[in-house]
C-alpha cells in the first residue's frame, strides 16, 4: 500500500512540472560552421555582419522577421547595443560603437537567436597590432604548404589573411591558396609557382590584419649536390654554417640538406669535419667528393 501511494505520489508531482513549464517539441537548428562574419574592428564606428549560408534551408530558418535575440555565451546583448535590418533578403546585424568599445583586442563569437534557428557570428577585434619575432613557419618540400598555428598569444584565422609578400613585393594570389581550419591558417604554394623558382631559401612575410613578423620559410632544392645544404646549386660559407649548426644540434636539417651536409660522414649524422669540408670547399681549398 505503501509502495502504492509513492508511486501515485511521484505520478501527480510529474503532471504538476508538465503543467508548471512549457515542453519544446523541437530543438533549434544549429550551423555547424559560421553563419557570418562582422567587420574587422579597429576602434571605431559600428560593425555589421551580414548573416549568409550555403544550405539554403537552414538559411531560410534565419529570416529577418524570424530573429528573437544575440548572444554572447550565456549572456543576452542589450538590443540597444545592436540593430537588426533586412539586406536582399538576408538578415544584417550591427553591432554599436558603444557595445564595441567595451571589448579588447581578439575574436568573439555571438550567437544570433531565430525563432527555429541558431546563426554563429565572428568578430575580430583589433585595437593595435601585435608584432611577433622568430616566428617562422617552414614550408613542407613535399607539398610546399605550411600552417600558421596560433599560440596562448594570437590566433590566426583565415579571414585575417591579407597577403603575402617577398622582398617588399606583394606575391600574386594565384600563386598560393589559403585556407582556415579552426582558428589557424593553411597556406599552400602552387605547383607551377614553385617551378618557377631557383635553387634556394626564400623567406615570405604573411601579412595579417592584426599581426607583424610572420615568416614563411620556403627552400628549392636544385638537383642534388654534395655539400649544397641550402639547395641553391652553389658551395658557399652559407652550407658551412648550416652543417656546423646541425652537428651542434641547432638546427634541424631537412632529409635532402643532411644527406648534403654528410660528404664525409658514412653514417648519415653531420658532424663538425662535415663542415669544415664545405667551407675549404667554398673557399676552393679542396673539391668535394662525388655523391656517396
Amino acid at each position: 500500500m505503501i509502495k502504492k501511494m509513492k508511486t501515485m505520489t511521484c505520478l501527480f508531482l510529474c503532471i504538476l512540472l508538465t503543467a508548471s513549464f512549457p515542453v519544446c517539441s523541437f530543438a533549434k537548428s544549429v550551423g555547424t560552421g559560421m553563419s557570418g562574419l562582422f567587420e574587422t574592428w579597429t576602434g571605431s564606428g559600428d560593425s555589421t555582419c551580414v548573416i549568409h549560408l550555403a544550405d539554403e534551408v537552414l538559411l531560410e530558418k534565419m529570416k529577418y522577421s524570424d530573429f528573437e535575440k544575440l548572444w554572447y555565451g550565456s549572456e543576452e546583448v542589450p538590443a540597444d547595443y545592436y540593430t537588426v535590418s533586412e539586406q536582399d533578403g538576408y538578415t544584417v546585424i550591427t553591432l554599436k560603437e558603444d557595445y564595441l568599445e567595451n571589448l579588447s583586442t581578439g575574436t568573439y563569437v555571438f550567437q544570433a537567436e531565430f525563432t527555429d534557428a541558431y546563426a554563429r557570428l565572428r568578430i575580430h577585434v583589433i585595437r593595435q597590432k601585435i608584432i611577433v619575432k622568430d616566428f617562422v613557419c617552414t614550408i613542407s618540400p613535399e607539398n610546399y604548404a605550411a600552417a600558421v598555428y596560433s599560440n596562448s598569444t594570437v590566433s590566426f584565422y583565415a579571414d585575417l589573411f591579407e597577403s603575402l609578400s617577398y622582398r617588399g613585393e606583394t606575391v600574386d594570389s594565384e600563386n598560393y591558396l589559403v585556407e582556415g581550419f579552426d582558428n589557424n591558417t593553411s597556406i599552400a604554394f602552387e605547383p607551377e609557382f614553385i617551378a618557377s623558382l631557383a635553387g634556394g631559401t626564400y623567406y615570405y612575410n604573411v601579412n595579417f590584419k592584426h599581426v607583424d613578423g610572420v615568416l614563411l620559410k620556403l627552400t628549392i632544392y636544385a638537383p642534388y649536390m654534395p655539400g649544397d645544404c641550402d639547395g641553391d646549386a652553389a658551395i658557399t660559407a652559407q652550407d658551412a654554417r648550416l652543417a656546423l649548426r646541425s652537428a651542434a644540434n641547432l638546427e634541424n636539417l631537412s632529409e635532402h640538406a643532411k644527406n648534403a651536409a654528410c660528404v664525409l660522414s658514412e653514417n648519415g649524422a653531420v658532424t663538425a669535419a662535415d663542415a669544415r669540408k664545405i667551407l675549404r670547399v667554398a673557399a676552393s681549398l679542396e673539391e668535394v667528393p662525388l655523391a656517396k
